[in-house]
């Protein structure tokens, strides 16, 4: 977003680089002096579209990058993220996210845009008791219920475009990364196992719920070796710190991966943790890895992993009748 740029209803122009890079305006990427107001709408912008579809269209709103090189051609509308939304929200994103500065929308045009404009009904949301306190509690309780009269259609089009290209990533310097998470506890399990049989009811409440997690059907070696196949052939960097974890690298976004035995349910969980980089990269990085794992996922430590709380538990979605 834009610094201050207006002082007693004098505009000034601006020539700071701020933000973080993927939600910068072109005009900021290319350097050089720009006005407040359209960069503030261009990272409105890719805000919205992380909303509607979870991920971020490119790293950088520059000539370097593919993605966007695409999107100012009209060459990638059949792919992720545009695929992901309906037809009025692209129109209107269109408009905002437009490197011809004169011709981006302004606030007051945005507010007369069909998608903003568009009575998408009423949304109520009602929240069941935090699953920390809820998790040891009768199995009926209620879990999270989220009703919604908006289904979003995907925008046909023709056919699929790849745009990923390969792209070397750099070597990560510290092996000892900074968490953006809580870590204390689990960073005193990572050389040890986990023993259920203490019931030790305190660890459990001090774990961090998480939803980047998922058992193995594996011992440890052995899912050790298929993330680091799967992490590979997603076009990963992945370096060994441990017998039991990897960092793992792509772009500008690093995770840890770290494998736990459960000792009594006979089970391995795999755990990812964000080091650096932007939280969505991170989460479309997991994704990737985990369904390149899917034949080695434990169905039933899905279920071990909510009821012990250490995932979140899937909200029921219902439809307004």
């Amino acid at each position: 977003m834009a610094t201050i740029y207006r002082n007693k209803e004098k505009e000034r122009l601006l020539d700071l680089s701020c933000g973080t890079v993927p939600y910068a305006a072109p005009e900021v990427c290319a350097g050089g002096k720009y006005r407040g107001p359209p960069i503030d709408v261009w990272s409105s912008g890719i805000v919205l579209v992380a909303m509607l579809t979870g991920e971020l269209p490119w790293d950088r709103a520059s000539e370097s990058s593919y993605a966007y090189l695409q999107w100012l051609e009209n060459n990638n509308l059949d792919e992720n993220p545009w695929r992901k939304m309906d037809f009025r929200a692209l129109c209107m994103l269109r408009r905002i996210v437009t490197d011809n500065v004169n011709r981006r929308a302004t606030i007051e045009q945005i507010k007369t845009d069909p998608w903003y404009t568009h009575n998408y009904g009423k949304l109520e949301m009602t929240y069941g008791r935090p699953l920390k306190r809820a998790r040891f509690a009768d199995e009926n309780s209620p879990d999270c219920n989220i009703s919604s009269t908006q289904q979003a259609h995907a925008v046909s089009t023709t056919k699929r475009r790849h745009l990923e290209t390969p792209y070397k990533v750099a070597h990560v310097e510290r092996q000892n990364a900074s968490f953006s998470q809580p870590t204390r506890t689990e960073d005193l399990l990572l050389t040890q196992n986990i023993d259920m049989s203490q019931n030790n009811t305190n660890l459990l409440e001090r774990m961090v719920c998480r939803m980047t997690r998922f058992c193995t059907k594996f011992d440890v070696p052995t899912s050790y070796r298929q993330l680091i196949h799967a992490s590979e052939h997603a076009g990963y960097e992945v370096r060994q710190t441990a017998d039991n974890r990897l960092l793992v690298t792509f772009r500008e976004v690093s995770m840890m991966i770290t494998l736990y035995s459960l000792k009594t349910e006979s089970r391995v969980m795999v755990d990812f943790r964000r080091s650096r980089g932007d939280g969505i990269q991170f989460k479309k990085m997991f994704l990737e890895v985990r369904n390149r794992m899917n034949d080695s996922i434990c169905v039933d430590g899905q279920n071990f992993l909510e009821d012990c709380g250490y995932v979140p538990r899937k909200p029921q979605f219902v439809r307004d009748a």
